[in-house]
């Protein structure tokens, strides 16, 4: 009981891990889809928070470098994201360890139970509450930093 007593007062930095086939792109692997309706604006979005951001992807070696050009060509370089399919230094330091789990306060994945589709393409991420989910727990989040 003591470790979750301690780990709620740890001051990790907020997280946001977003996947990429079927959040970022539409799936179509091995090569990249079609950009999603509405992600890029969600990233421009997401960097106004002020949160930590992680590209977690299955991803590898000539498949990953294909999403981190085309995330460049849209103006999300690698130097952009603060992990590519690892935890962040931060996240290690906190924890003292380098999980093979993501570390991250909020995990967008179209696999992941809850995770929002738009009404009219069940396809495409609905950003607005993914949006709204995200603010909700970063203020949440800072309130706990005070």
């Amino acid at each position: 009981m003591e470790v979750f007593a301690a780990s709620a007062h740890r001051s990790d930095p907020f997280t946001v891990a977003v996947d990429f086939d079927g959040v970022l792109c539409r799936p179509r692997w091995p090569s990249v889809g079609e950009e999603m309706p509405g992600a890029i604006e969600f990233l421009q979005w997401l960097a106004g928070q002020k949160c930590l951001r992680v590209l977690w992807s299955c991803r590898e070696h000539g498949a990953l470098d294909a999403a981190l050009d085309w995330l460049a060509e849209r103006g999300f370089p690698c130097a952009w994201w603060d992990a590519v399919n690892g935890n962040t230094a931060e996240s290690i330091a906190v924890f003292g360890n380098d999980s093979r789990k993501c570390g991250c306060h909020v995990l967008l994945d179209d696999r992941a139970v809850g995770f929002p589709t738009d009404p009219a393409d069940p396809e495409v991420p609905w950003w607005p509450a993914i949006r709204e989910d995200i603010a909700a727990r970063l203020a949440a989040w800072r309130g706990k930093q005070d």
